[in-house]
């Protein structure tokens, strides 16, 4: 008797791990900027540049351009400097090779300056980096036995469902478009900071292509002439850019999914005076990657035991290693602080939320998902000078589960977020969407061998 095989082929995780790495940097003030007199903000964006795999390691690396707001001794008003900080890792796992797919996301957890001197600033950055390594791999499934009615063969056969990953791919990807600041703002003098939060709305399977849509919420920060004070008019101004990708897959199967997860590598903006000498037009481009897995549920049918009547029937079993999923869900948590600064708000300048990992725990059948979220938030105090309140919030979520399983969560930011001053205080609300993939590990034994 022969085995007749069924080759399953699936990308195996060799490799999911994060860090969080530090980098610091110490900058001199350029010429023609003048003195420092006090820091107000250091932000920035963070991009994944360059993934590479050899034998056993694979390399990561990026840069995080960072920018420092600071409020000058001759002048009101900001002023901004620039710094770029590059950061590179090596992950070793001996299951990756040159072939193998890296899956890299990098995240800012924190940006912070600190004055040296009036012309030196010292930059340290967190920067949490998350990287998944996947290596082709495959199975052989015995399905059927050749002959097993000449032999008085009876087999048991029985079948078992799996998810597992059919693609890993990357695709980079441009957006360009033109904006224009409305009449009702003031025009750009100096755009002092920006950055851009991606939000994917639509996934599907359109034969053997992957379609996404979202679109790109451009925020920034820039100043304008004076509007009745002596200091230039700082302006938020935010706009979205919606975008469109085609991704052809390695593989499609029916009942196949993706997640798609959309970073951001660079972004540039081209300020352009208008017809009327204003500057209000805006070349924006987006360099943008993809990164999506497609996973499908399997339905797995192997023969599991043989004997025979009429002849000794020496079978050999072979383990499989499986992962059931048993839920996937998005779950909004709204979070509403009063954050307090000592003194009256005149106005919020910029709020931004920053979320850290999430972290989990599972007892007696309860879940419990947590994000610490960072909040920073520029304003305007009664005495029209700039400053930056910094607080760190919990975001906590719990449900009964039924029972134990393993837990892979992240969170993401819904919306916007919103802040008003009051008369010693912030009010501070946003939302956080958790997306939680529910699993459990299993395993079943099918024939590997048979002698007769």
């Amino acid at each position: 008797m022969e085995l007749n095989m069924r080759t399953v082929r699936y990308y195996e995780t060799v490799l999911d791990t994060g860090l969080t790495k530090e980098e610091s940097a110490d900058i001199i003030v350029p010429d023609l900027f003048p003195d420092i007199m006090r820091i107000v903000d250091a932000s920035g964006l963070v991009a994944v540049k360059e993934k590479n795999a050899w034998d056993a390691r694979a390399e990561v690396s990026g840069v995080v351009r960072a920018v420092v707001l600071y409020v000058p001794e001759s002048a009101r008003g900001l002023k901004k400097i620039d710094v770029s900080l590059p950061f590179t890792h090596t992950f070793e796992n001996q299951g990756i090779t040159p072939e193998s797919k890296i899956l890299a996301k990098a995240a800012l957890l924190t940006a912070e300056a600190r004055a040296v001197n009036p012309r030196k600033v010292q930059v340290t950055v967190g920067v949490q980096l998350d990287v998944t390594v996947y290596a082709l791999a495959e199975w052989g499934l015995c399905e059927d036995l050749t002959d097993a009615k000449a032999h008085s063969a009876h087999l048991l056969k029985s079948a078992e469902r799996a998810f597992m990953p059919v693609a890993a791919q990357c695709k980079e990807f441009t957006v360009s478009d033109e904006l224009e600041v409305p009449g009702s703002r003031p025009p750009v003098l100096e755009i002092l900071k920006a950055d851009a939060r991606l939000v994917t709305q639509e996934v599907k399977f359109i034969g053997n292509k992957l379609i996404f849509k979202g679109s790109a919420l451009l925020r920034m920060l820039y100043a304008g002439p004076p509007a009745n004070q002596p200091a230039d008019e700082i302006c938020l101004w935010e706009q979205e850019i919606p975008y469109s990708q085609i991704l052809e897959t390695e593989s499609l199967e029916e009942g196949g999914e993706a997640a798609v997860d959309i970073r951001l590598t660079a972004l540039d903006l081209d300020l352009r005076p208008g017809l009327s000498g204003e500057a209000r037009l805006l070349g924006v481009t987006l360099q943008l990657e993809a990164q999506a897995v497609s996973v499908a549920e399997r339905k797995l049918e192997a023969v599991v035991d043989v004997y025979s009547t009429a002849y000794d029937v020496l079978p050999e079993f072979r383990a499989y290693q499986i992962v059931r999923r048993l839920d996937r869900s998005t779950r909004r948590q709204t979070v509403r602080e009063s954050l307090e600064t000592g003194q009256p708000v005149s106005s919020v300048v910029d709020a931004q939320i920053t979320l850290w990992p999430v972290q989990h725990r599972q007892e007696d059948g309860t879940i419990e998902l947590s994000a610490e979220a960072l909040a920073k938030v520029v304003y305007l105090g009664d005495d029209q000078q700039f400053y930056t309140l910094q607080r760190h919030l919990p975001v906590a979520l719990g449900w009964e589960s039924g029972g134990n399983a393993q837990i892979k969560a992240t969170a993401a930011l819904a919306g916007e977020v919103l802040a008003s001053g009051t008369h010693d205080g912030i009010e501070l609300r946003f939302a956080v969407d958790f997306d939680v993939t529910l699993s459990e590990n299993g395993q079943f034994s099918a024939l590997g061998a048979v002698s007769v």
